[in-house]
Order: C-alpha cells, then sequence, then structure tokens
C-alpha cells in the first residue's frame, strides 16, 4: 500500500513540476542520404517552456540528448509556434554541404552554430 501510494505521489510529482519531455518533430535526409537534420521540441513543464532543437546526425543515429545545431525558445506569444508547442523551424538541404534554416527573428536563439559534421549552417527569416 505505502509503495503504491509513492508511486502515485511521484508520477503526480513528475506530471505538474517533473522534468523535460522531447518529441521528435521532422527528420530530413541530406541529398546524399548519409547525413540527416532533425527537429524536435523539448517541454518542460516546470516552467512551462518549449525549445525547438536542431541536430545534424548520421542518418543511422537516433535523437541526440541535446542538439548540435540550433536551439530557439519562442521569446513572446506572437513568435511561430508548432501547434504542440515550440518556435517554428523549417530546413531545407541546399546540397549536402549546404543546410538553410528558417525561424523566426523573434525567437530567442539559445544555441546556434554556422558549421557542424563539415555541413555549412545558413540561418534566415521565416517570413
Amino acid at each position: 500500500m505505502i509503495g503504491a501510494l509513492f508511486l502515485l505521489a511521484y508520477a503526480a510529482f513528475n506530471l505538474f513540476f517533473g522534468g523535460c519531455a522531447r518529441s521528435l518533430v521532422a527528420e530530413s535526409l541530406a541529398p546524399s542520404g548519409i547525413l540527416k537534420a532533425t527537429i524536435s521540441v523539448r517541454a518542460c513543464r516546470a516552467k512551462q517552456e518549449f525549445t525547438t532543437e536542431l541536430s545534424i546526425i548520421t542518418a543511422t543515429q537516433s535523437l541526440p540528448d541535446s542538439p548540435n545545431v540550433l536551439a530557439v525558445q519562442a521569446s513572446d506569444g506572437r513568435a511561430t509556434q508548432w501547434s504542440f508547442g515550440g518556435p517554428e523551424i523549417r530546413l531545407t538541404w541546399v546540397a549536402d554541404t549546404l543546410l538553410l534554416v528558417r525561424y523566426s527573428p523573434a525567437d530567442r536563439v539559445v544555441r546556434s552554430t554556422d558549421r557542424v559534421r563539415g555541413v555549412s549552417i545558413e540561418h534566415a527569416a521565416l517570413y
């Protein structure tokens, strides 16, 4: 009985105050199929904060624990967001060595880089 109550209390705590959960939004293979770009949303319940993350990984890899290209958060309610939270990111593989990434200039950039795994990243405004 005490064990069941503990598990129930633990589940309720994580539901309302727990850590972050990640959801894969999209994957896009590079033209050669060797690399892929992943877009995911990290939802942190305690802060009611959504972060959209972009990584470039090998085509066979799973979603990484943290992004290696870009992480953006909505800075206000006007930023474009996915239906389930997090700022919208759009990407286009121009070539195996060039990825065009678009997001709202109103979004707050938490992490950003211009080159990963031999791929140059070009950042541009979504609208």
